[in-house]
């Protein structure tokens, strides 16, 4: 399991000249703040990328409250990824007649076709 909670050891980690290898990685834990800028959302688009198919449990948790529409990744380098875990409190709460909410729906339609999700 790799847990990242530093952008700065994103950015390293996914770039060319690091000799850690991330194409094996089976699980991984995100710790994200919704305010970062783009650059560091890039890092973690990376790291996805660079897991691919090796990535099968990956855990999601936001550090505040925010706008969850505002989750830029796509999991479609990940096909292998059978558990997702969202630890991710809403900027506000959702009517009953609003469920599903549209963030999770977003959420589901950028996993891979098909899902391998338990």
């Amino acid at each position: 399991m790799f847990v990242l909670r530093s952008f700065a050891l994103g950015n390293w980690l996914e770039h060319p000249d690091c000799s850690i290898d991330l194409a094996g990685l089976q699980c991984l834990s995100l710790f994200y703040e919704p305010g970062y800028t783009e650059s560091c959302h890039g890092a973690i688009t990376n790291i996805l990328q660079i897991a691919g198919r090796s990535l099968k449990e990956l855990h999601l948790r936001r550090q505040t409250s925010g706008n969850v529409d505002m989750i830029p990744w796509s999991f479609k380098h990940n096909p292998s990824l059978e558990s997702l875990s969202l630890d991710i409190t809403p900027f506000i709460m959702f009517p009953t007649d609003l469920f599903p909410p549209q963030w999770l729906l977003t959420i589901l339609t950028r996993l891979p076709k098909p899902s391998r999700l338990n």
